[in-house]
């Protein structure tokens, strides 16, 4: 496990190495606490949601050009369907 250490300096966390902070170059050791609890993770905050295709409706793009994004939307619309009759088949089979 990587040690991570909380400046009270300059309040950020950081795995500075031998007690040195690399923001503000603090190399007071006393000013660096090795807490158990790590930074948040904020890449996913719901890693679970999907989020459906919407129709494009910008009337900056030429129309020819929102004719084949819209085209592609439906087409993933149909790929959601097809995956979703699938899954509710595989569901039924196994009850």
């Amino acid at each position: 496990m990587k040690r991570i250490f909380l400046c009270t300096t300059c309040q950020t966390w950081h795995e500075g190495q031998h007690g040195h902070c690399p923001n503000c170059l603090n190399k007071d050791a006393d000013a660096l606490h090795n807490c158990a609890k790590q930074p948040e993770d904020h890449r996913t905050p719901n890693p679970f949601e999907m989020p459906l295709p919407t129709w494009i409706k910008d009337s900056t793009i030429s129309a020819p050009l929102r004719f084949i994004k819209n085209t592609g939307v439906a087409l993933q619309w149909v790929a959601m369907f097809f995956a979703g009759s699938i899954a509710w088949m595989a569901y039924w089979v196994a009850v």
